[in-house]
């Protein structure tokens, strides 16, 4: 997954609502404890899918599962260089590629418009493809937030999409070339 891992680094950052740098790289299995610590806050839980907070072990699992699917691009947010958030798309089954967009704050860093940054920067990250998120209808946040990005809802109050664009790779600059020798 060469090129998974390589992507992220080579989109530069977007500046989130507080003035701060934003940036996605690949998740590890580091991260898997403070994602499993953001995934208790109560705030977190409580427009997921699955309100009830997972057990360690079966966050562990989940988590493991994740990294190794090669349909899902898991990423972590990253803010003033820490860990902020994650971002993962999912594939969905079908012939065109779509993806299913799933985003999690650090309830602590909440407001600061990380999330938007992150949104926009994935969409970079995948122009081919459509992206969708299911977002309860009474999750007016994150339906601000999708809408924020260039999300529209879909018709039946759950689905919000972003259509594929056309939009040009990223150009290799010096600094990104540097990023790859790093690498």
């Amino acid at each position: 997954r060469g090129a998974t891992r390589l992507a992220p680094l080579l989109l530069g950052p977007v500046p989130a609502k507080d003035g701060s740098e934003i940036l996605l790289r690949c998740a590890e299995r580091a991260d898997e404890e403070r994602v499993f610590t953001w995934q208790q806050h109560p705030e977190t839980r409580r427009y997921a899918r699955n309100p009830q907070a997972p057990a360690r072990d079966e966050h562990h699992d989940w988590f493991a599962a994740r990294l190794e699917d090669t349909g899902c691009h898991m990423t972590i947010i990253q803010h003033h260089e820490q860990p902020a958030g994650v971002l993962r798309l999912d594939r969905r089954d079908g012939p065109e590629p779509v993806f299913e967009v799933s985003i999690l704050i650090d309830p602590d860093l909440k407001g600061r418009g990380i999330g938007l940054a992150a949104l926009r920067l994935v969409r970079s990250l995948v122009p081919g493809v459509t992206l969708l998120a299911n977002i309860f209808s009474e999750n007016i946040a994150s339906r601000r937030l999708f809408e924020a990005a260039g999300y529209q809802p879909s018709g039946d109050g759950v689905c919000y999409l972003s259509k594929r664009t056309d939009a040009p790779l990223m150009t290799l600059t010096e600094d990104k070339i540097q990023s790859i020798r790093e690498f």
